[in-house]
This record gives C-alpha cells, sequence and structure tokens, in this order.
C-alpha cells in the first residue's frame, strides 16, 4: 500500500493576535517601499501576494497600527530607503558558547560607524521601562547584537524596539541585552 502524503493549508481564526502580528510585521516590511498616498491601494494585493486572509476589523487594525509607526517623523531614519528590512542571518559567536546563532532582523539602519538594530514586537502590554521587558525578548536582542558584532566588528552596535501597540521606540542598552544570554560584555 502506498503511503500518499497530502499537503493541507490549515484555516485559522484570522482574527488572532498571530495573524494580525504576522500582517503588522508585513506592512511594515513592505509598505516603506511607496509612496503613501498609493499605501490603501497596495494592501490588498499585498494581502494575496502573502496568502494572508484576514478579516477587515484586524485589516484595519493592523493598516492604523503601522501608518502610525510609518508617519511618525521620529521614525522616518528608521524607515529611510537606505535602510535594510527582514535581514536574515546566521552566525557562530564564540563569546556565547560557539552557539550558531540564525535570525532575522526586522530593520537595520547602517551608517559609516554605527548598526542600529529594531525589532517590531506586538506585545499588548508595553514596558514602561527596560527592566518591565521581558527576558525572553532581551535575550534575542543580545543574540543579534552579538551577531552584528562579528558582522560589523568596527560599528557600535545599538538596539531598539519599536512597540506596535504604542508606536514607542524603546532604546535597549547593549550590554544589558547581552548580558542576559551570558556572562560577556561588548564594549
Amino acid at each position: 500500500m502506498l503511503y500518499e502524503k497530502k499537503i493541507i493549508r490549515l484555516s485559522v481564526d484570522l482574527n488572532s493576535e498571530e495573524q494580525c502580528r504576522e500582517y503588522k510585521h508585513l506592512l511594515l516590511e513592505k509598505l516603506p517601499k511607496s509612496n503613501s498616498n498609493d499605501w490603501q491601494n497596495i494592501v490588498p494585493n499585498l494581502l494575496k501576494w502573502a496568502e494572508i486572509n484576514v478579516s477587515e476589523e484586524t485589516q484595519m487594525r493592523a493598516y492604523k497600527q503601522a501608518e502610525n509607526i510609518l508617519k511618525n517623523p521620529s521614525f522616518e531614519f528608521i524607515f529611510a530607503p537606505d535602510t535594510l528590512a527582514e535581514v536574515q542571518f546566521s552566525t557562530i559567536v564564540e563569546s556565547v558558547g560557539a552557539i550558531p546563532i540564525v535570525g532575522v532582523i526586522d530593520r537595520l539602519v547602517l551608517s559609516q560607524d554605527s548598526a542600529l538594530i529594531i525589532d517590531f514586537k506586538t506585545n499588548q502590554e508595553v514596558p514602561s521601562s527596560i527592566d518591565e521587558v521581558p527576558l525572553g525578548i532581551l535575550k534575542q536582542m543580545g543574540a543579534y547584537a552579538v551577531s552584528m558584532q562579528k558582522v560589523f566588528p568596527k560599528k557600535n552596535i545599538e538596539l531598539g524596539i519599536i512597540w506596535t501597540h504604542s508606536a514607542e521606540l524603546m532604546k535597549i542598552d547593549v550590554n544589558r541585552a547581552v548580558s542576559s544570554i551570558g556572562s560577556i560584555r561588548m564594549t
């Protein structure tokens, strides 16, 4: 008897926060490449292209949050044409036990002497300080920092989180993030 493997695309509750998070990330990745006057016309095609089928309510909520971030003048430098989106990387960092680190950085802003790593977080509860940032997020940011230090050894590494729910940028102390994954320090 032959075994026939079937691939089934599961229908998920598309009003869920997980789908909304995925959709917001997609908007924050793709919309900056287009004129803001065209965004509402682009969205349906973007959803179709990404095979995301969200409710109108979820679509509007995610779009409004992404729009608030993208149109915030304080964030223009993060979404400038010369910044990088969805930067995939893979490194082995000896200082954290020679373990492989693989990830995707939401936005990477490079200048002559610095590399600013930005991660989007869609948490409903936005921490008011770095002391309230969940340990898992600090470890993720620390892993990004040690990896990018290896990629850009002459650049000053900086970290930031954009909390999509409140459209706030929180700077994260690199040493604190790195220390959350081990006993190493970055200078």
